[in-house]
């Protein structure tokens, strides 16, 4: 069909379909097919766009006809050319065309370039002078709610330009939030939420994002129009770059009766949990927020992923597990994960909210704010040691970085002679990794939290004889060397505490730290590199290693060479 018969059909069909409501924006109902057809059609040039938008115009302002510049001056010829806009560079065309002719933009065309950019690379689409100019063109208009929204859902791409060249437009965003009047809907309340994960406020001293959220606050406690649905609060996922500043906790007590009333499934746990990362429980409405979802996980019977899972403790980095509510959420956790086989399971590990995705991308970097050992840890592993089965002569063996506890599990199932004892930083990974061990039974796994840095030779002491020592994909620290785990100081420990013939299992996906590691072992003279022989419970997850797992074996009778290993292999690396 050509242009001007798409033209003709798109009149006739609304003049014989009734449609007599004037223009309202491309968010009004009876608007969505017609903007469907535009986008469909893919027109190919200008002059098509100008013929369709002529024919539009015709009917839209009683049949009064326009010339081609009026066309594509008005601003339903933006927004026009917004939709059919397929690429980046062909949205930054329409934005630069749009600055440098100061066009004017009401806020259909503002929603509309907005929404459309959310997916697309944002640093090919906007400029500084863009972004400002949309910033400017915003103050002047007055939104309605799905405007405001889709505007807001547009900010998730902008986290590639610094907070100060998108302040502006934020504080334009926080006006229209200020100015509305209607209650948002739902699905405007999930769009909204879900565009603000490109904001970083985490000292909370942002105006512009202070602004905003305690505009959307104000207006969602007096109240909404339907309720979320399960993807909407796994929109809360968007706060996981804000800190808990007064505004924030307004925005978590406004969104409480909203989060109650919803339904939930795995994928809307795993991300709305994960958008708390930020967050502490020292205030009051932090705590409450966690103890809405803590009642609601004591009747899920759904099934979470390894993904899900890890999502969902990711975000409870910075909750103190020993608060009741933060305990009973990381318990449901384990026992909604705990259902799934885990034969598979080797280290489980968070990533971006979505489809799963395995390997490094997987794991999340260890927070160095967290503490070293708890008071009390000795006490906690005598008390492990002296209650499981013949303590005295079983095989011990320690994790080093479990994580979330998979493979200390795996081990504990296959080998219920040995004692398996997992060392993790994060307090949050150490207590989910606890409850589920206890759902499952295992006697025979203990986890520490502790930073394998500073507290290995305390830990290796106290266990006295250890047979194996594991560290499956440790965090690779690419940008900084020093923050790897395996260094000359930490073999020496391994050298002077293993016993003879006690071996040492790493297995890492990236395949330069691989062969560090090996390096680093080999270089003194303590450990022997041997075949990989699989045993029970210590089988390598090779779907995931870069290379084949190193097995070393510690040598007897070599203490001159423990001795003199430190220093050697010091200077090795700093060569």
């Amino acid at each position: 069909m050509s242009p001007d018969g798409i033209a003709q059909a798109m009149n006739r069909n609304w003049v014989l379909g009734g449609w007599d409501a004037p223009w309202v924006g491309c968010f009004a109902p009876r608007s969505r097919h017609a903007l469907g057809l535009v986008e469909h059609a893919k027109l190919p040039g200008r002059a098509e766009l100008i013929a369709l938008s002529s024919a539009l115009m015709s009917f839209f302002f009683e049949g009064r006809q326009m010339r081609a510049w009026e066309v594509l001056w008005h601003p339903f010829a933006v927004e026009l050319e917004a939709v059919v806009a397929s690429s980046p560079a062909a949205l930054r065309q329409l934005l630069d065309a749009v600055v440098r002719n100061r066009r004017p933009l009401n806020g259909v065309n503002l929603a509309t370039i907005l929404f459309k950019a959310a997916k697309m690379d944002a640093t090919e689409v906007y400029s500084p002078a863009s972004l400002a100019y949309l910033a400017k063109q915003m103050r002047g208009q007055t939104m309605d709610g799905r405007q405001l929204a889709s505007s807001l859902y547009g900010l998730q791409g902008l986290g590639a330009f610094p907070m100060a060249e998108l302040e502006e437009l934020v504080c334009s965003l926080a006006v229209q939030a200020e100015r509305l009047e209607e209650e948002l809907s739902g699905q405007a309340v999930s769009l909204a939420l879900y565009g603000l994960q490109s904001l970083e406020d985490e000292s909370g001293q942002n105006l512009a994002v202070r602004r905003l959220l305690r505009a959307l606050a104000r207006r969602l406690s007096r109240g909404s129009r339907g309720s979320l649905t399960a993807q909407g609060v796994g929109s809360v996922y968007g706060l996981q770059g804000l800190s808990s500043s007064p505004e924030l906790r307004e925005l978590l007590v406004a969104l409480r009766p909203l989060v109650e009333a919803a339904p939930l499934d795995s994928q809307a746990i795993g991300n709305a949990l994960y958008g708390l990362q930020s967050m502490n429980s020292d205030s009051r409405e932090v705590c409450q927020f966690l103890e809405t979802f803590a009642i609601k996980l004591r009747g899920f019977d759904q099934k979470l992923n390894e993904q899900e899972a890890s999502n969902a403790v990711y975000g409870l980095q910075f909750m103190d597990p020993e608060l009741p509510c933060v305990r009973e959420l990381l318990a449901a956790i384990a026992r909604a994960s705990a259902i799934r086989s885990e034969s598979r399971e080797s280290r489980s590990g968070p990533g971006p909210a979505g489809p799963g995705r395995a390997g490094r991308a997987a794991r999340h970097p260890v927070d160095q704010r967290l503490s070293k050992l708890r008071p009390g840890w000795r006490a906690e592993l005598r008390r492990f040691l002296a209650r499981a089965c013949g303590a005295c002569g079983a095989c011990r063996v320690l994790d080093v970085g479990c994580d979330l506890g998979g493979f200390v599990r795996g081990v504990a199932r296959a080998r219920p002679d040995a004692l398996v004892l997992g060392l993790e930083a994060r307090p949050h990974a150490v207590a989910f990794a606890r409850a589920k061990a206890e759902a499952q039974g295992l006697r025979n796994a203990a986890f520490l939290q502790g930073n394998a840095k500073l507290d290995l030779e305390h830990v290796l002491t106290e266990l006295s004889q250890v047979e194996a020592v594991t560290i499956n994909f440790p965090d690779p620290h690419l940008l900084n060397r020093e923050q790897r785990l395996v260094s000359g100081h930490f073999v020496r420990l391994l050298a002077e505490h293993l016993q003879s013939g006690g071996e040492v299992l790493f297995q890492s996906d990236v395949s330069l730290l691989v062969e560090e590691a090996k390096a680093a072992f080999m270089l003194g003279g303590c450990f022997l590199d041997c075949p990989w022989v699989p045993q029970p419970g210590l089988c390598p997850d090779r779907a995931r290693s870069g290379s084949a797992p190193i097995r070393l074996a510690c040598l007897p009778g070599k203490a001159s060479e423990k001795q003199r290993l430190a220093s050697r292999t010091s200077t090795a690396r700093r060569g």
